[in-house]
């Protein structure tokens, strides 16, 4: 579903049409709270679980990659730059074998 909502956002302005973003972010189960503002070209991948707090501010042309087992949380009143990536760990941490 994410894919499909990432489609449909290239065809909206980038800085506008905010509420119609939240329900379609909303139904790709992404948590987007009251007033925050996601610009356009912000792509969102991978199945994790993504909340955006209220009155954040994304930058146009940032990245969500998220994993089921990690959680990414932007708090209220955040301002992302544009560009900016958010990655999540998938792998286990722990000793190097060389």
């Amino acid at each position: 579903m994410r894919y499909m909502v990432n489609f449909l956002l290239m065809l909206l302005p980038v800085s506008h049409f905010f509420r119609l973003k939240e329900v379609l972010f909303s139904c790709a189960g992404i948590d987007v709270s009251k007033h925050a503002c996601i610009n356009g070209h912000t792509w969102f991948y991978g199945r994790g679980k993504v909340e955006i707090g209220e009155n954040a501010w994304i930058g146009p042309r940032c990245r969500f990659y998220s994993d089921v087992s990690v959680k990414i949380s932007i708090g209220k009143n955040c301002d992302i730059a544009p560009e900016v990536a958010f990655v999540t760990g998938s792998h286990e941490v722990g000793d190097v074998f060389c």
